[in-house]
């Protein structure tokens, strides 16, 4: 006998025991009935799950299927794509080739302009030389008596004493003559030993030579009038520091250098001008001399004179042997004469000059009687 299921609950509920499907008084059936049942039921249950795997291996391979075509058709897709990138990546392979290629000629283009560049920057300096060597060869045509006017008051300095004068006292000069002063005095303090220290120093230190014969320049009037004849230059003036690296000199450029010296020395270490005369003195038949005077108050005066060897007033053999100069002023007239036997002859003309920062003053003009005269007039104030 066969139970219904609806029952079976409530039959495992009464007997307390979980899923019990016959009634304790069916126990009575015989077991081979039971078996059977049972048998039957396995059976039922097997088919059940067979169909099911049946239906489940159906849908599985229905999805494996499914799943398997796609899979081909995203290979495929791929395929083509990984086909068309890697037909891109040849052509842009090529085109990076191309661009190599471009980029070497367009550096080896850069490299020939950059020589052609440096060959025209070459050739456009030697155009502009050359261009400034013709303007400066058409110019000086074009402004010859301007050109000329300037050369020529440039030229006056080393040919005309007034000239030259301004160019002797000057801070150039004071910076070129500084170290030689330092090193020609060996006490500033002593005033009559440092005179004569600077004058041995310039005398020691500056050989005498005649000026060479050099062609004056005419003045520009006559060289646009009139015919020109080349004639020799009086006098050639070096200043004193040119002077003085030449090593040679006449009188003017030699005692122009110790007058310079002197007056260095007296602005640097008393810080006053005080009075010191360049002297020129002329001959009628033509030559002259120029040295220097040291005024001293009282009437009296130093002269020095540093061409060919040292000398100044009151120079003895005796101070030369003790090395000590014996430097002194002394009276107008006296000191003169003792100086005119060095000179021998006597001057028909004598010039005075003064000179500082802002050139020379003239101070006197005369006779050597008139000179005399004037210079104790001076040194008696």
């Amino acid at each position: 006998m066969i139970v219904k299921i609806s029952n079976c609950h409530e039959l495992g509920k009464r007997e307390g025991k979980g899923f019990i499907f016959v009634r304790r008084e069916l126990r009575g059936f015989k077991n081979g009935m039971g078996g059977l049942e049972v048998g039957r039921a396995g059976v039922t249950v097997l088919v059940v799950l067979l169909a099911l795997s049946l239906v489940g291996n159906f849908f599985l391979y229905t999805m494996y299927s499914e799943a398997t075509s796609e899979v081909s058709k995203v290979k495929s897709q791929y395929e083509r794509e990984i086909i068309t990138l890697k037909g891109q990546i040849k052509d842009l392979e090529y085109n990076v080739t191309r661009l190599k290629s471009g980029i070497d000629t367009y550096e080896r283009m850069v490299e020939t302009l950059r020589k052609s560049n440096e060959e025209l920057a070459d050739e456009l300096y030697k155009l502009r030389q050359k261009y400034q060597s013709l303007k400066n060869e058409v110019y000086p045509l074009r402004n010859l008596k301007k050109n000329y006017e300037l050369y020529y008051n440039y030229s006056r300095r080393y040919f005309e004493l007034g000239e030259f004068l301004k160019h002797v006292i000057t801070d150039t000069e004071r910076k070129k003559l500084r170290p030689h002063i330092a090193a020609a005095v060996s006490d500033p303090s002593d005033f009559a030993k440092s005179i004569a220290e600077i004058t041995e120093y310039v005398a020691d230190h500056v050989k005498y030579a005649a000026d060479p014969e050099v062609p004056a320049p005419p003045h520009p009037i006559i060289m646009e009038e009139s015919y020109y004849i080349p004639a020799p230059a009086a006098n050639i003036f070096m200043t004193p520091s040119e002077t003085l690296e030449r090593g040679y000199g006449d009188c003017d450029d030699i005692n122009t250098l110790l007058y310079a010296m002197i007056r260095f020395y007296m602005q640097d270490f008393y810080g006053e001008d005080y009075a010191l005369y360049l002297v020129v003195g002329y001959k009628e038949e033509g030559g002259g001399h120029l040295f220097v005077i040291l005024p001293v108050q009282g009437g009296k005066m130093t002269v020095l004179d540093a061409t060919g060897s040292a000398y100044w007033t009151g120079k003895s053999l005796w101070g030369e042997v003790l090395g000590i100069p014996t430097i002194e002023a002394k009276p107008v007239r006296e000191a003169w004469n003792e100086y005119m036997e060095r000179i021998e002859e006597p001057f028909d003309k004598i010039e005075v000059y003064s000179i500082d920062e802002y050139g020379p003053i003239k101070r006197f003009e005369g006779s050597q009687r008139e000179f005399l005269e004037w210079m104790e007039n001076v040194t008696e104030r």
